[in-house]
């Protein structure tokens, strides 16, 4: 959340560990490590105003600071409501149990199929 007048580019975002951060035509970030490439869906922010109405959605531009941040940028709008910066999570999966020692926690092969559902074969 970024609070009323506050200026909305002093939010950055920083990646640790990755070869490089690009920006794709539609909005979306390509982050690229050296075992992966990886993509993170273009932000919506919106006005947070009176709960009753409905969210006014901003149309918000990742502007690149270097090879591994980014901030945003957001069309014109009203100064006296908070912003909020909502990404979208697609997925998340906890890999490892309670045996105490991680040699016993393997995942052999994880994979996404079409329906988006995670397969994970465990040994």
């Amino acid at each position: 959340m970024v609070h009323p007048g506050a200026d909305l580019t002093r939010v950055q975002i920083a990646y640790r560990g990755i070869d490089g951060l690009k920006a794709a035509e539609d909005g979306s970030l390509e982050i690229n490590t050296s075992f992966w490439k990886a993509c993170e869906r273009r932000h919506h922010p919106y006005l947070s105003g009176d709960r009753r109405s409905a969210r006014q959605r901003l149309t918000a531009v990742s502007k690149l600071l270097g090879e591994a941040s980014y901030s945003f940028e957001v069309a014109e709008h009203k100064a006296e409501y908070a912003i909020i910066v909502d990404p979208t999570l697609l997925y998340s999966t906890f890999l490892g149990g309670s045996a105490g020692n991680n040699r016993y926690d393997r995942a052999r092969d994880i994979s996404v199929i079409p329906s988006g559902t995670i397969q994970l074969c465990v040994s």
